[in-house]
This record gives C-alpha cells, structure tokens and sequence, in this order.
C-alpha cells in the first residue's frame, strides 16, 4: 500500500463512522430484528473500497485516496467511470451523496433513508 496522506485517513476515519451511524439507524428504524451490517474498509493502490456486510459482503462505495471523492461502484472490483458522487471533505462528510447501501444516483433520484 502507497504511503496516504494522514489527512486522507483521518476523514475516511469519519465518514466510515457516520455511513456505519446511517447504516444503524436505517436498520434499527425497519428492522429491529436484524443487527446492522459491519462496514470496513479494504485498501488499494487508489482506492480505499468500502465495503457493507460480513463474509464478502457488498461493495458500498469507494474512495479516491488521492482526493477524498466518493465514487459509485460498478463491480466488485472498480469504480463506476461516471461514478463521482461526493467528496469525504465536503462539510457533512459526503453523506448527502449515500445512503445506507451505497452512493446514490447522479440524476438525483433520492429515496427516503
């Protein structure tokens, strides 16, 4: 893994505790029986990949180490080319741009979390 800027990390640090902050307050609100997936964070060369589940689980979205952009997944494995959502540095952590399973849509589609 390439040396990351502390910075970088740090705001990664936040904004993995807020969408895991979402992410229990989604599944407490509708499913009080299911306990919250874990989120976590795999490093790449360039991108940390944030991922939503144990055993594998999904990929939530990724993260551009070298700007803070917050990017849609288009497979397991790479971001989405068009997939810029948000930015880890923007004043609510980029929150306005996920929701609990992933980055929302671009068109601004938008369904109550």
């Amino acid at each position: 893994m390439a040396k990351i800027e502390p910075t970088i990390l740090n705001r990664l640090e936040q904004y993995v505790a807020r969408l895991d902050e979402l992410c229990v307050a989604y599944y407490e609100d509708r499913y009080d029986h299911i306990e919250a997936p874990e989120i976590r964070v795999e490093f790449g060369r360039k991108y940390a990949k944030v991922i939503n589940g144990r055993n594998g689980g999904s990929i939530h979205t990724f993260v551009d180490l070298t700007n803070g952009n917050i990017l849609k997944a288009a497979s397991y494995k790479a971001p989405a080319p068009n997939g810029v959502r948000g930015n880890i540095f923007d004043d609510d952590c980029g929150m306005s741009c996920v929701g609990p399973f992933g980055a929302l849509y671009v068109n601004g589609a938008n369904i109550n979390f």
